[in-house]
């Protein structure tokens, strides 16, 4: 099962960006779907996210789904955690080490 996507609809020529609540749905689907999407090649283009600044340890959660995926390399998990976002901010990348 892909998780349900949130947020209004769009055309598909004004979006592709879409986006998914992870702690409504089981850690293994969480997992597949983010699996899926790096499999597609879109690795590029999925990054973490959050508004929720209430409730620090959802947010360890999440991260930490992304920190202990097995599937993704260092390089993915820290594109996935701030490169992504970085690059669309026009912002320096993260650097290993």
């Amino acid at each position: 099962m892909v998780p349900r996507l949130a947020g209004p609809r769009r055309s598909a020529r004004r979006s592709r960006d879409r986006a998914a609540w992870v702690s409504s749905y089981r850690l293994k689907e969480v997992n597949r779907y983010i699996a899926r999407l790096v499999d597609a090649g879109f690795e590029d283009r999925v990054m973490f996210g959050t508004d929720e600044l209430i409730w620090r340890s959802l947010m360890r959660y999440s991260v930490g789904i992304i920190q202990n995926a097995d599937y993704l390399s260092s390089e993915q998990k820290r594109d996935i955690l701030c490169n992504n976002a970085a690059r669309l901010l026009w912002l320096a990348p993260v650097k290993a080490g």
